[in-house]
């Protein structure tokens, strides 16, 4: 069954890199651009992982993170967070308690691609 990825972010460019490469791996993949539109699309979609970055308009997405894994529906569902921001202590440690993995801006396409089949494969 082909996974389903949801990428939460407002760089389109990166977006569109980043759909482009994941579909060349064979992957299901939907975009969004804000917070409030990734907590409407998971009202009624389950991805097997959320792609999301942390700096972006109206709910950033930390805060898309917390509401996120509050929600039982989205147990189980694995989180790469993704920023150019320099994270301070207090945002690093809130990082590690909501997501599975973070890989900071910018990186390269194979460090992305090996995360995500890492994570993929690690929730069954």
């Amino acid at each position: 069954m082909q996974k389903r990825i949801l990428i939460v972010d407002d760089e389109e460019p990166l977006a569109t890199i980043l759909t482009y490469a994941l579909r060349n791996e064979g992957y299901h993949v939907d975009w969004v651009n804000d917070g409030m539109k990734a907590l409407s699309y998971l009202g009624v979609n389950r991805p097997d992982l959320i792609i999301m970055d942390i700096m972006m308009p109206n709910l950033n997405g930390l805060e898309t993170m917390r509401i996120t894994r509050q929600n039982e529906l989205m147990e189980g569902v694995a989180i790469l967070a993704l920023s150019a921001k320099k994270l301070n202590e207090r945002e690093t440690h809130e990082l590690e308690n909501l997501c599975d993995a973070y890989i900071p801006k910018p990186f390269g396409v194979e460090t992305f691609l090996g995360t995500v089949s890492q994570l993929l494969h690690a929730t069954v």
